[in-house]
């Protein structure tokens, strides 16, 4: 074989020297293995590597760096935030819409709609079923966790009636009595566990 190919140490094939890249230290000028086993063998090391805690740490740490240095690429790891932040609300909302359609867009106790704007309806959290967030705050929120927040919610009108209270306010003054009645009951309850 003449000067020409070169056998590789990895893979064992013999290749044109144009096969191999550069390296100013081995005698022939070459390094030992080809290219393509070169390109695997690194490939392999990284994922090796990136799978690791340390390069996950290491990763971390160099991105603190350089948004802590670097006024460019902090300005646009923010962009890419509010991008990814206005693309959730913008889902989020739509969810909403779409829930409220589903529900006839009209209010659950009085009936009055269809509602044509977000101002006119409200979501109440129904009594007892738990309240994670408010429903206007859903910035950051992800869908499943807003699908389920909505179903424990019921759609009531922001409109007042004619005696001024809208259904919303209505079921907030229901809520309070509901919940100092049942005070009152147990104040009760204690009272009596008191005298025995």
């Amino acid at each position: 074989m003449g000067t020409e190919h070169k056998t590789c140490s990895r893979c064992g094939e013999a290749k044109p020297r144009s096969a191999f890249t550069r390296h100013a230290q081995k005698s022939d000028g070459l390094r030992p293995e080809c290219r393509e086993c070169r390109s695997a063998g690194r490939k392999e090391s990284d994922a090796k590597y990136r799978s690791t805690d340390l390069a996950k740490q290491t990763r971390r740490r160099w991105h603190k760096h350089r948004y802590e240095t670097d006024e460019g690429y902090r300005e646009k790891v923010r962009a890419r935030s509010r991008a990814g932040a206005l693309r959730r609300r913008q889902r989020n909302l739509s969810i909403i819409e779409l829930e409220a359609a589903r529900r006839g867009n009209r209010c659950e106790i009085c009936g009055v709609g269809p509602f044509q704007r977000g101002g006119e309806f409200s979501w109440h959290h129904r009594w007892g079923e738990g309240k994670s967030y408010d429903i206007g705050r859903t910035t950051t929120h992800s869908e499943a966790r807003l699908r389920a927040e909505l179903a424990r919610c019921a759609l009531v009108c922001n409109k007042p009636t004619a005696d001024g209270v809208s259904c919303h306010t209505l079921m907030h003054r229901r809520m309070r009595a509901f919940a100092a009645e049942r005070q009152l009951e147990e104040r009760a309850v204690a009272a009596r566990g008191s005298r025995v």
